[in-house]
């Protein structure tokens, strides 16, 4: 039952086949029928039965982009099936992929589909080969290589017997190559509706065909002849070999394509020769030409070829693939442009979270291998985040780049770029070898480059590693014992910050002073000085303690809650309220979802929960506002910063996830690092002189246009004379009315053709608690919406066009 649940809590809401039956329903059924269902699923398996409607395939033709309607090979069949079968495929993978990760049943140059790897090896891979031939001073020569129909190409008669002979249990096994060796497939266009039957693919939308496939062309190693290597993704692989001398390239590869054919041959596969290409990586002015040949067609030979989304190009000055960049978000930066104005159009949280989904995420994709490139390429990069921002902010085309950035809590794209790059490094360290040992080549070979600057870094900071354990994190199994209150998010939501502190006090005890205070149990983390620590308050019991590095704040809140329910299991049956103020905990513990790799504490907590729920004991955790002055909040604060400088260290292991906030902390100080020293953008910086990862206007209820109008007063850069001088763009600084600098303080506060609607403007200051006269510098590192909201009223009244 415990498999069945994690299979329908980590199943996707896909397309139900032709029987109409819905993920959803399947998530939503009673207990009673989920172990129905569950009984069904272990009498089919048993009994070698695949009910017929789990044969039927409606498949669904989609056109490749780029590609001509007239030819048949220019479509991707997707297959529908039957969520029911999808279902049972899912848990049969769930015991199968670890099945055949620990036998070693899968081709270690494989990348594709397998936990943990993805496309990132296979790109650093290739990247960090080339350098190690230029560092040999040798030309490296790689043919890309694609399987033509990859999962319609295999054979399920071979793929059973490779299953026989690995030792997968007999009724599995029978029952595998039952369920993928029949397929009913309709395939319907307009009136036009075929059906065919085939017993020979994998189904497109089958859970198990990529792990199937994988297993399928585990063999292909065996192919590579002297020093040649092999890089594959799926059904896209590179076949390399680097030498000083045209024949030593070209005999040995010649001789791996051979019998690369011959394979394929054997196994039903074809090779697609309209996709293989051949790419000599050197850096003399005229490459080689090696006449090489696949399965008797010659293979055409280009200077350049996009491998899994990135352009390699035989010099490696990363050109033509920084140009595909720039095309590919000039569209996308045309489209923010297109939804916002000045007063109307999308919001910027909107926006930004558009850049960051549509644009960022391109400019991001194998930065690994291009951030190589030369400053003034690199700088075109830089260019398309600095003009999405403005788009974004409804900034000036004149204001300061870092500005932007800061403004929008967007990190500078290099620094982005390091960071990423530093967690791919922990990340091969952890499980990918190769990449790595690539490095330390490189090492030997004193090879200087900017990739070997971030290893030099990486190897002289890093000194942890993750627990090599890892555990699914179990879904909670009793919700009626076991419960969450977040609801003083909405009875806080709209009080001024200033009052909080007054009115959430009063809050808290109505809504909890009827929990005996021997029930309470208030925790929180801290971090001072770069260590953190946690606490946990009661009446009973004040405990803090230490975390050692790398941790967060994050760890150190669940740190702490997971010590409150230690202490709970001492303690007899009853409700008990466990009070934190970490919003992203009590989200995370409440997580429908089972997780894999997180951290220690998570899936402690889950298990204790579960645990004591079935003890009967009756446990809520409850959201509370931070320094607010609610007691037992403040106590257990004070208890988190003692633990951060002097607490004893909790041990715990170490998740993979963790370590990542590492290079999160280095790549925000190194930010703050070129904020501090930058010699423009000041009057930001006497505003906003710390950097966060969050734009200024984020949790704010904040309409477009006052965002925009406040962007430009932060930054210094709006329609005044005072900066249009700056700029060239006007003769005189000087206002109209011939009284001073027209600047901002100026306008809202001593110009006189604005005096009437000012007096409105301190009328409503006083009404506030305000005074009459607030410099704007103030007010906006104040960031007091009781002011900046009335002077946004005056400039809008005044028609004072910012």
């Amino acid at each position: 039952m415990v498999e069945l649940s994690i299979a329908l809590l980590t199943g996707n809401n896909t397309a139900p086949g032709p029987d109409k039956i819905k993920f959803s329903l399947l998530k939503n059924l009673p207990d009673v029928a989920k172990q129905r269902l569950l009984n069904l699923f272990n009498t089919l398996m048993e009994q070698n039965i695949i009910p017929h409607e789990w044969r039927q395939v409606r498949v669904v033709a989609i056109q490749k982009p780029g590609k001509p309607a007239s030819d048949h090979n220019s479509y991707r069949p997707i297959s529908l099936l039957s969520c029911l079968r999808k279902l049972l495929e899912k848990m049969i993978l769930d015991r199968l992929e670890p099945w055949m990760e620990r036998e070693h049943l899968l081709s270690d140059t494989q990348y594709g589909f397998r936990r943990g790897k993805g496309t990132s090896d296979c790109l650093a891979l290739l990247a960090t080969g080339i350098d190690i031939a230029r560092g040999k001073k040798q030309q490296m020569a790689s043919v890309f290589l694609d399987i033509k129909g990859a999962f319609d190409s295999v054979s399920i008669d071979v793929l059973g017997v490779k299953l026989r002979r690995s030792g997968l249990n007999p009724t599995m096994c029978n029952f595998l190559i039952n369920l993928l060796s029949e397929k009913h497939m309709h395939f319907v266009q307009g009136d036009l509706a075929i059906t065919r039957i085939s017993y020979m693919g994998l189904a497109q939308g089958s859970r198990l065909s990529p792990s199937m496939y994988n297993f399928y062309v585990s063999d292909i190693d065996d192919c590579l002849t002297g020093d040649c290597s092999l890089i594959q993704y799926a059904d896209d692989a590179v076949v390399s070999i680097a030498a000083k001398k045209e024949v030593d390239l070209l005999e040995p590869l010649q001789d791996t394509l051979n019998n690369l054919a011959h394979w394929a041959v054997g196994k039903g596969i074809e090779f697609s020769p309209e996709k293989t290409e051949l790419v000599v990586f050197t850096g003399k002015h005229e490459p080689p030409q090696l006449n090489l040949s696949l399965s008797g067609k010659t293979i055409e030979q280009s200077d350049h070829f996009m491998y899994m989304g990135t352009i390699f190009d035989q010099k490696g000055t990363w050109g033509k693939h920084i140009n595909y960049l720039k095309q590919k978000c000039l569209q996308r930066t045309n489209f923010l442009r297109s939804v916002s104005g000045n007063r109307w159009g999308a919001h910027p949280s909107d926006l930004l979270r558009l850049y960051k989904t549509t644009i960022l995420s391109v400019l991001e994709y194998g930065n690994f291998c291009f951030q190589t490139a030369a400053k003034s390429r690199l700088l075109v990069l830089q260019r398309i985040q600095y003009r999405s921002l403005r788009i974004v902010l409804g900034c000036m085309h004149s204001t300061h780049n870092m500005t932007l950035e800061v403004l929008a809590g967007v990190l500078p794209l290099r620094t982005r770029y390091y960071e990423l790059s530093y967690r791919f490094l922990i990340r091969c360290d952890y499980r990918n070898k190769l990449v790595i040992d690539n490095f330390e080549t490189l090492l030997n070979l004193h090879v200087e480059s900017r990739r070997m600057l971030l290893y030099y870094d990486f190897m002289s900071s890093w000194e942890w590693s993750p627990s090599t354990t890892v555990q699914r994190t179990p879904p909670l199994t009793n919700s009626t014992l076991i419960g969450f209150d977040t609801s003083m998010k909405a009875d806080t939501r709209g009080i001024p910050n200033h009052l909080l502190r007054g009115v959430v006090p009063s809050i808290f005890a109505s809504k909890y002073n009827h929990v005996p205070p021997n029930n309470r149990f208030f925790t929180d983390g801290s971090k001072l000085d770069g260590c953190t620590g946690f606490g946990v308050y009661h009446e009973s019991y004040q405990l803090f303690f230490k975390l050692k590095d790398p941790s967060s704040v994050y760890v150190a809140e669940l740190a702490a809650v997971y010590c409150a329910l230690r202490i709970i299991e001492t303690m007899p049956p009853d409700h008990y309220f466990i009070f934190t103020d970490s919003f992203s905990s009590v989200e995370a513990i409440r997580s429908l979802k089972p997780t894999r790799e997180s951290t220690f504490f998570l899936t402690e907590i889950r298990k204790t929960l579960n645990n004591l729920a079935a003890q009967s004991f009756n446990i809520t955790v409850v959201w509370v506002r931070a320094h607010c002055s609610i007691p037992g909040n403040e106590k257990a604060d004070l208890l988190a910063k003692k633990g951060a400088e002097s607490g004893d260290i909790f041990e715990r292991p170490i998740s993979l996830q963790e370590c990542y906030g590492f290079p999160r902390q280095r790549a925000l100080l190194d930010w703050q690092t070129q904020w501090d020293g930058d010699t423009k953008g000041r009057w930001m910086y006497s505003i906003r002189p710390k950097v966060q990862r969050k734009a200024w206007f984020k949790g704010m209820d904040l309409t477009r246009g006052f965002i925009r109008t406040m962007s430009r007063l932060m930054s210094n850069h709006y329609s005044s004379k005072a900066h249009l001088y700056r700029i060239n763009m006007s003769d005189t600084n000087l206002c109209d009315c011939g009284q001073g600098y027209q600047d901002i303080d100026h306008l809202v506060w001593a110009c006189p053709d604005h005096h009437v609607h000012r007096i409105k403007l301190k009328d409503t200051l006083r009404a506030r608690g305000r005074p009459p006269e607030i410099p704007m510098r103030d007010a906006l590192s104040q960031l007091d919406l009781d002011v900046l909201y009335p002077i946004y009223q005056f400039l809008l009244d005044s028609k004072i066009s910012i």
